[in-house]
């Protein structure tokens, strides 16, 4: 007898700030068999006061299911969806609690509450600590760590999520124990597009993998911020420019080696100082990363998560809950 939809698929739904990802995912072997991505993002749903909100996040969700339903011709009605990100939020479908660490990676501990029943939906929040909160990345960091291929790293590792607000992430005893956010996104986006730096400096190239040419100033970078204050780091931008004539490019390398130098030279301070590295980033931060980290003697401890199964990360984290809930 062959699966029905409700056993044989899922619904996986990562509702961001700005954008809404929702994938219609065969469960075993885990595949995409489809998927919808639209810019109706948590915070422009947040217009709408609730219960219009509310409504309104209903309305994006029925109207995604409805096109994936057309596209591959499967009846979906039965299908249970999960639901990560900003949907959980204060801005989203319902503020859910954040469930404090430390959170088994079994994904039992993790607060989900079901807002629909028909079909089933389900939205899962976040987790935090005393001084630190989280809401998405703890279900991909689920999903990875359910890999039998990172089994090994369930008793210890650090794991990394660049980004806008770059997560550190310590894996202990099959739980996760403790995380630290680090704004070097968003800083480098406040220093190379509004601050006095922006004339120095080519954002571009935070984009760009490091070529030979600024490679140097972005090892000198990396290692300054382990010698000298960020904030004082950051005028030697401008004097580069002024004093040594340095170009755009070799700049831009040099502060984002300062900003990764500053966020991975904590790495210790945290409580890391020897455990596995795991670095769970996409295209655009692998390489600068794995570079910064070599500048550090960290090469070694590292493991780069590839871009297929980080891609998955999310998608992965639903599977792996639906399986603890019993869905």
């Amino acid at each position: 007898m062959s699966d029905t939809p409700k056993e044989k698929y899922l619904l996986s739904c990562d509702w961001g700030t700005s954008t809404f990802r929702l994938r219609l995912v065969q469960r075993e072997p885990v595949s995409v068999v489809a998927e919808v991505r639209s810019d109706q993002g948590a915070q422009r749903l947040a217009a709408h006061l609730p219960p219009r909100r509310e409504a309104r996040y209903r309305e994006v969700l029925g109207q995604a299911r409805r096109e994936l339903s057309q596209r591959t011709d499967i009846t979906l009605q039965a299908v249970p969806t999960l639901i990560s990100g900003m949907a959980s939020a204060t801005i989203g479908w319902r503020e859910l609690p954040y469930v404090p660490v430390p959170v088994p990676l079994a994904g039992e501990a993790l607060l989900c509450t079901e807002v629909d029943k028909d079909p089933v939906t389900v939205l899962v929040s976040g987790i935090c600590t005393a001084t630190e909160v989280m809401r998405g990345e703890e279900t991909e960091i689920l999903g990875l760590m359910s890999l039998s291929r990172y089994e090994a790293r369930r008793e210890a590792a650090r794991l990394i999520l660049p980004g806008t607000h770059s997560k550190h992430v310590r894996v202990e005893q099959g739980s996760i124990a403790d995380f630290v956010t680090h704004m070097t996104g968003e800083l480098w986006g406040l220093l190379t597009e509004q601050s006095t730096l922006s004339y120095a400096a080519t954002p571009e190239t935070w984009r760009q993998e490091p070529e030979s040419s600024v490679q140097e100033s972005f090892t000198q970078g990396v290692r300054a911020a382990q010698e000298e204050p960020l904030t004082s780091l950051l005028f030697q931008v401008r004097a580069h420019q002024v004093l040594l004539g340095w170009e755009g490019a070799a700049n831009a390398a040099y502060l984002r080696g300062v900003l990764l130098g500053a966020e991975l030279g904590a790495l210790g301070r945290e409580g890391s100082a020897n455990s596995p590295i795991l670095l769970c980033a996409g295209p655009q931060h692998t390489a600068w990363y794995a570079k910064a980290l070599e500048v550090l003697g960290g090469s070694r401890r590292l493991t780069v998560v590839p871009e297929a199964t980080m891609n998955l990360a999310a998608t992965l984290g639903h599977i792996h809950i639906a399986r603890a809930l019993g869905l």
